[in-house]
């Protein structure tokens, strides 16, 4: 099962599942998490798993997801807030991705939600300290806890689409 925290509209679960490796294996239940309501509704007809929830409190069981993304969502939080809901992402998944911008810029509210804002900066020093990977792509950092080679290289190539895994830096290696 795959997890979209913040979820947003639901970019990074669309792009997964537009690109996941049929031939690999079947596809995995993917799950979407926002507190925003129209974020979730904008998912409808395409995602059938639509949870309104905050990402500090995760309404799921430890390790019940193989794969989270928490992308481009934990700079909209005050940096204590994002920890908090980081532990939440790595209570719930065996692995996990976040991305944010690599360098703090001023957000204005869009979409009638003050959700939106950004509220934090997260640096590589910030990212490593949670105990990620972190790689810089474009204005971008992508932080995970996968590391290669490891012994579940085999699985994460079935759960992580090719595109993904190239942002991760893993190429087809992972």
């Amino acid at each position: 099962m795959v997890l979209d925290v913040a979820s947003g509209y639901g970019k990074w679960l669309f792009n997964y599942t537009r690109n996941y490796d049929v031939h690999i294996d079947s596809r995995p239940t993917t799950v979407a998490v926002d507190r925003y309501v129209k974020y979730l509704d904008d998912q409808r007809g395409w995602n059938e798993h639509l949870v309104r929830a905050d990402a500090s409190y995760l309404p799921f069981r430890p390790s019940s997801f193989d794969l989270a993304f928490f992308c481009e969502a934990i700079e909209h939080l005050e940096l204590k807030a994002g920890k908090l809901a980081y532990t939440e992402v790595k209570r719930v998944s065996r692995f996990h991705v976040v991305t944010t911008p690599a360098k703090f810029y001023n957000s204005i509210e869009h979409d009638s939600s003050p959700l939106m804002l950004h509220k934090s900066y997260w640096s590589r020093k910030d990212l490593e300290e949670l105990g990620l990977i972190v790689k810089r792509a474009g204005n971008f950092w992508i932080a995970s806890n996968i590391q290669t080679p490891s012994r579940s290289h085999l699985i994460l190539r079935k759960m992580i689409p090719l595109r993904i895994r190239k942002l991760l830096g893993r190429g087809k290696q992972a």
